[in-house]
């Protein structure tokens, strides 16, 4: 009896450390940088995200293989160095705070964690959140802004480039 406890344990114990996870959809991540005073951005749909609904942990993963060039750059030719690696963003949304705020749109700085090559990199980010529907506090829109530092995440193939690579994310969840 004891044995089969210990086994049931095991199999839900993953379960409760995810708490309660929000459904996204509709994600849509752009990254854009400068190259000799013009433009390049990348874009993508394919973001996992990760949303804990009772802690307000948070978590953007990028596979830099989902990205495709948005706005090209003639002085720019990828080297695809970078393919197979992930950006991921962390931090913590206050939760309670966006569940009992009473207006529809939150807007907020949050500290995170950027990590690639396996080098974390401290920001902060701005999060706009839209309840979608204000009386079931369920549906939500999220536009988070901010910016990376090429040169201190060591992203090798953009030398040359400013320094401040800029991200835009956006998307819907329940």
């Amino acid at each position: 009896m004891i044995r089969k406890l210990k086994y049931l344990a095991l199999l839900f114990l993953p379960l409760l450390s995810y708490g309660q996870q929000a459904a996204i959809m509709n994600t849509n991540m752009q990254i854009y940088a400068s190259l000799q005073g013009k433009p390049v951005a990348w874009a993508t749909t394919i973001v996992e995200i990760h949303l804990d609904k009772n802690t307000g942990a948070f978590e953007v993963l990028l596979i830099t293989d989902h990205l495709s060039l948005a706005m090209t750059n003639p002085d720019f030719v990828p080297t695809g160095e970078n393919l197979g690696k992930v950006l991921s963003l962390r931090g913590t949304i206050p939760i309670y705070d966006v569940l009992n705020n009473n207006s529809n749109v939150m807007n907020m700085n949050i500290d995170m964690i950027a990590n690639f090559n396996n080098i974390d990199f401290p920001t902060n980010f701005a999060f706009s959140i839209l309840r979608l529907n204000p009386n079931d506090r369920k549906g939500f829109s999220v536009m988070v802004k901010g910016s990376l530092s090429i040169s201190k995440l060591n992203i090798t193939n953009l030398e040359g480039f400013d320094d401040e690579l800029g991200i835009s994310l956006s998307f819907t969840g329940i």
